[in-house]
């Protein structure tokens, strides 16, 4: 259960473009919800309230980047192990076809490609 209502954690970011973000699957211009931009602007309990409140985690957005690609992208390490928790896919590509883990490492955030990368099964078999 979502600790805060979606207009609580809605006031706290700029929604004033064209398209309104006024429910948690709503998209904004570029084609992001919210979940995407508490995400890359790093808010664990934004991202762990949306979702709560109905926000889809694996939602694609602008250049088809999930929320995941967001937290990548910007280094934020605790919302992406959330992210995780909450179900969202490690490898969706974005339009361009990388995952959040290559991104991750793109911007030498070292540590969270890690724990992006998908992880390999023992005994090398496919």
């Amino acid at each position: 259960m979502a600790s805060r209502t979606f207009e609580e954690i809605r006031s706290a970011y700029d929604t004033s473009d064209a398209a309104p973000l006024d429910s948690p699957t709503a998209r904004n211009s570029e084609g992001d919800t919210l979940l995407h931009l508490a995400a890359l602007r790093g808010d664990e309990a934004d991202v762990q309230d949306l979702v709560a409140l109905g926000a889809a985690v694996n939602a694609r957005g602008e250049f088809g980047m999930t929320a995941l690609h967001h937290a990548a992208i910007a280094g934020h390490i605790a919302v992406a192990a959330r992210l995780l928790a909450l179900g969202a896919n490690r490898e969706a590509p974005d339009d361009s076809g990388q995952s959040p883990a290559k991104l991750a490492a793109l911007g030498s955030h070292t540590e969270l490609a890690a724990l992006l990368r998908p992880s390999r099964r023992r005994g090398g078999g496919r």
